[in-house]
């Protein structure tokens, strides 16, 4: 599977760093991750989930974040005035983007 390959989390970790780049706010960098992953917005429904993902994402990086000594998956490059949680989230969340079939496979 892609998920757990280097590869694609190296690549999420670009591309989340690119988008945080422009991107003001949650709303606008997962419009921006939308469009350039897979040519089209978000529907409302994938929005709100979207915000939903990033939400948790948080949460659960935080509550995890230098239990195992481990460095996290920051967005790369992350903006300086973003946490690395933060930048964590976005991060997951390109990849999620990246492992949707409208993204893998093309009719």
């Amino acid at each position: 599977m892609l998920f757990n390959s280097r590869v694609p989390l190296e690549s999420a970790r670009r591309f989340a760093g690119r988008i945080l780049q422009s991107a003001t706010d949650d709303r606008s960098f997962i419009i921006q991750a939308f469009r350039e992953a897979l040519s089209r917005d978000p529907a409302d429904h994938e929005l709100e989930a979207s915000i939903a993902f990033l939400d948790q994402q948080r949460a659960e990086t935080q509550k995890q974040y230098g239990k195992r000594g481990e460095s996290l998956p920051v967005a790369s490059p992350t903006p300086l005035t973003m946490s690395d949680v933060d930048s964590t989230a976005c991060t997951h969340y390109c990849l999620i983007l990246f492992n949707l079939l409208e993204f893998c496979y093309i009719p």
